[in-house]
């Protein structure tokens, strides 16, 4: 009995064998694969200029199209703004007793209200012709006669930005009336002539012996590179200026000059404006929290975008 014992448990130990699963070849025969090479300094070079480029790119993009839609939509709100305030200053000017007002107001004061029927501008004419002045309105050169006066009024108007209240200057009909009220009281304008000049053309806005009113805007609209002229004959006799007219600086263009400072707020602006787009990419890469940085970082960058837009279209003719 003991040797069939002995018989069947190295039986059973022979099948356990068999059907044990083979033994795992040794740890030198294992095929591992081989891991990748680490990435050389220079392909990571390259592509962290890659990614910086396309940042850079990106800014001046968003920047660019920001810049645009201030031009050609925001500026209008700005100037309607402007034009409201005017209106509610101009009508309280008319209870005043001040005659030196009649001929020389103030630089950025209302001058009058023009009315153009046919083509549906209204607007309140500001005292200036600089950029400064006409982004409010229609500007009127100061040292010629004012609307209604005898001699040659001349007014410089935007055509594309800030509302562009003479985009439609070159569909005015010949013969078609020009309305302004002043303060002197109304006077009607009959359109003669619509002609291109080059930008700055001195005998446009040079004094005449009969009473006209000349409206300069920017031609083509968006490239001034020459300018649009309008002539209109004042219906009637033209009234006497109350005091001489101031003479106009040497070298000043009406049309051309914008009587600015240069590029020391474009400079200034532009420079808070790119440290402050350096602050937010800064505070983003830092996985700081995107709703702090959010908060902190839009308006200051909305607010240096205005004043660095303001102060780039101002080095923009004052006809643009």
């Amino acid at each position: 009995m003991s040797d069939v014992a002995d018989a069947q448990t190295a039986e059973l130990q022979l099948g356990d064998i068999a059907d044990a699963p083979p033994p795992p070849p040794p740890e030198e025969e294992r095929w591992v694969p081989p891991e990748p090479p680490p990435a050389a300094p220079a392909e990571e070079e390259r592509g962290s200029m890659l990614t910086t480029f396309a940042v850079v790119m990106a800014i001046i993009g968003v920047v660019t199209a920001s810049f645009l839609m201030y031009e050609f939509w925001i500026s209008g709100m700005l100037q309607s703004r402007s034009q409201a305030a005017l209106l509610r200053q101009f009508k309280a000017s008319l209870v005043l007793t001040d005659t030196h007002a009649l001929v020389s107001p103030p630089v950025g004061a209302p001058v009058g209200i023009m009315e153009i029927k046919s083509i549906g501008l209204e607007q309140v004419v500001v005292q200036g012709i600089g950029s400064a002045q006409t982004k409010k309105g229609p500007g009127h050169d100061p040292s010629s006669p004012g609307p209604g006066q005898a001699g040659n009024a001349v007014i410089i108007g935007r055509r594309t930005t800030y509302g562009g209240p003479f985009r439609d200057l070159n569909s005015v009909p010949l013969g078609a009336e020009i309305v302004f009220i002043t303060r002197q009281g109304q006077s009607t304008y009959t359109v003669e002539s619509i002609r291109s000049a080059p930008l700055g053309e001195p005998s446009v806005a040079a004094p005449t012996t009969d009473s006209r009113l000349t409206l300069i805007t920017s031609d083509p609209p968006y490239r001034a590179s020459d300018e649009l002229v309008l002539t209109a004959k004042l219906q009637g006799e033209g009234l006497t200026a109350p005091a001489p007219l101031p003479l106009r600086p040497a070298g000043q263009r009406p049309g051309q000059s914008t009587l600015l400072g240069g590029w020391g707020p474009v400079l200034l602006w532009g420079e808070l404006l790119l440290a402050a787009i350096a602050g937010t990419w800064y505070l983003y890469r830092r996985r700081f929290s995107p709703a702090v940085t959010y908060l902190l970082t839009t308006p200051v960058l909305i607010l240096l975008s205005f004043l660095f837009f303001g102060a780039v279209d101002s080095l923009l003719p004052p006809t643009l």
